[in-house]
């Protein structure tokens, strides 16, 4: 009998913000056009596109994707560094995020010298997982999909056990630049890997 992984939600919100998707239906556009052999400097020469390990970890799990743009404030004031990503916030709907500051972590996080905020933003995704008993989950940074702006948090939870209260499924990730910026919609932000637990 297959173990099975439920996604289960309290909050209405939960589509609106965030889903979760299985990895193998949501690749990057670049990863599924890549060719297995490119000429490089004159010569053929095989891509990552034809390493098994690779397709292995692209399709290994769950995403979970933002389903809508989400403005990360990193700072007191809104600080959009070009205009390039600047969007009206609604203050109003504007979610407050927890924080871990980087003292929690003895300083060891690097943050942009210049960074407003030296903590990890701490945001839920109202998203319950649930899990056979013996299997938990591992939380890791998307595989292969490029973000230049932040960086998520990698643990374990054991969905087995806790899983009781509203969510299990926080997201915590820490910025990799020094301003404002948007997370746009359809980028996965976290990469779900059940596994079982043993003893080696």
């Amino acid at each position: 009998d297959m173990p099975t992984i439920e996604f289960r939600t309290y909050d209405e919100e939960s589509y609106a913000n965030f889903r979760p998707v299985a990895a193998r239906d949501y690749q990057p556009e670049w990863w599924k056009k890549m060719k297995i052999r490119i000429d490089h400097r004159g010569r053929m020469t095989q891509t990552i596109r034809s390493c098994p390990a690779m397709q292995d970890w692209l399709t290994m799990g769950y995403y979970i994707i933002a389903t809508r743009d989400i403005p990360v404030r990193n700072g007191v004031e809104w600080n959009w560094p070009d205009g390039s990503q600047e969007m009206q916030v609604d203050e109003d709907t504007y979610e407050v995020s927890q924080s871990h500051p980087s003292a929690q972590l003895a300083d060891t996080i690097q943050y942009v010298d210049d960074s407003p905020v030296k903590d990890a933003f701490k945001i839920s995704s109202h998203w319950n997982m649930k899990t056979p008993p013996g299997y938990s989950v591992l939380f890791i940074d998307p595989f292969l999909f490029q973000n230049k702006y932040f960086a998520v948090w990698q643990g374990v939870i054991d969905t087995d056990k806790f899983n009781v209260g509203l969510d299990n499924g926080q997201i915590i990730f820490y910025p990799r630049v020094d301003h404002s910026f948007v997370i746009p919609a359809g980028t996965p932000i976290l990469q779900v890997l059940p596994f079982r637990r043993e003893e080696w």
